[in-house]
């Protein structure tokens, strides 16, 4: 599945796995004038398109994969956003709760979780999780799953040394791909990253 991370001055970037080649862009800041702080983003499986977290609208957007708006729903303090493709829905976080809502908007389960922020949100068809990361204007993240299927929060927490403001994650069988967002947050090293860890 494409992988997608956020890039400077609002725009969407698709890049190869291994984060050598640039495969795709879209200017946001062209598509929504006036947009600020983009956040999650999420690939849906069911009709090739994004979804992504506009902080600073409080919307939840919907586009083509071309640059087209398709549509959006508010959110407000949107953050993290998750596509699950089991049960076609979008997972979403916003402070602390995490929400599973439909397509539409309609929020269908609301989870207060015992974490002081929420931020970015992959979902984990294999296990049938959703990852967290926490902590993330630090030089250490961490990652916590909520199991979605027992409706608790899972064992799992990775901390992340190094991980210097974590903007989005992937979690596959063997690793955690973080990208970070060191150079706005004021870390050490002053530019971005995307960072590998074994599990």
């Amino acid at each position: 599945q494409p992988s997608f991370a956020k890039a400077p001055a609002d725009r969407l970037v698709q890049l190869s796995l291994d984060a050598s080649t640039k495969l795709a862009e879209i200017n946001l800041a062209l598509l929504f004038p006036g947009i600020a702080s983009v956040q999650g983003v999420a690939y849906d499986e069911s009709d090739n398109t994004l979804w992504f977290a506009s902080l600073g609208e409080s919307l939840i957007r919907h586009i083509s994969k071309a640059g087209s708006s398709i549509g959006s729903f508010a959110l407000t303090n949107a953050n993290g956003v998750a596509y699950d493709r089991l049960r076609d829905r979008l997972w979403t976080s916003a402070g602390n709760t995490l929400r599973r809502m439909t397509k539409a908007g309609a929020t269908e389960l609301t989870i207060a979780l015992p974490i002081s922020t929420v931020d970015q949100l992959f979902y984990d068809e294999i296990n049938d999780f959703i990852w967290i990361t926490t902590d993330e204007a630090g030089p250490t993240g961490k990652l916590r799953n909520y199991d979605c299927a027992k409706g608790i929060m899972g064992a799992y927490t990775y901390t992340l040394t190094g991980a210097n403001a974590i903007e989005g994650a992937v979690v596959t069988t063997t690793d955690v791909l973080l990208m970070n967002d060191s150079h706005m947050h004021g870390q050490s090293p002053d530019f971005n990253q995307m960072l590998t860890y074994a599990r």
